[in-house]
């Protein structure tokens, strides 16, 4: 159910920026996660589904945390920001969140950030302590994840030069 979940957002995009129908954005997306899913079950011994988990799932959420906070409350804006938060709500979110999400949560994002590119990130990089026979599946995992990123910052280059 959380890979439903996860794709919704993508036939949303598909469908409110490029005017698919639901069946044809869900089509495309079901072929790309289909085609994409053979090298993780086929590759699966070799560490390609850990190297996808642990950029993605472990690295890629307190990066993206990061930049999401940083876009939000000092890009966009702090008090834009905090007046859509509370904007139709029943309750009125207590102003010190206001404080912890502007200072406290980008700070402790890049820590959490800084301490994971010392300890993990730099040797996971370079593949410290992985068999030979790996590496080039690993290689592999790392240019799957770079090719579908890049192809959505190019949908979302598209679909932003529309408006």
């Amino acid at each position: 159910t959380s890979s439903v979940a996860m794709g919704q957002p993508v036939i949303a995009f598909m469908e409110d920026e490029f005017n698919m129908t639901r069946k044809k954005a869900t089509g495309i997306l079901a072929i790309i996660v289909l085609v994409s899913v053979q090298f993780v079950i086929f590759f699966l011994k070799y560490g390609f589904l850990d190297e996808m988990d642990y950029w993605a799932g472990t690295f890629g959420l307190v990066l993206f945390a990061l930049m999401e906070t940083i876009l939000f409350m000092w890009v966009f804006g702090a008090d834009k920001a905090w007046r859509e938060m509370n904007e139709g709500g029943d309750i009125k979110i207590p102003k010190i969140f206001f404080y912890i999400m502007k200072y406290l949560t980008p700070v402790v994002l890049f820590a959490i950030m800084v301490w994971w590119l010392i300890k993990d990130a730099i040797p996971t990089f370079f593949l410290e302590g992985v068999n030979p026979e790996n590496i080039p599946f690993i290689w592999g995992a790392r240019i799957l994840m770079v090719i579908i990123l890049a192809v959505i910052i190019y949908l979302v280059k598209i679909a932003w030069g529309k408006k």
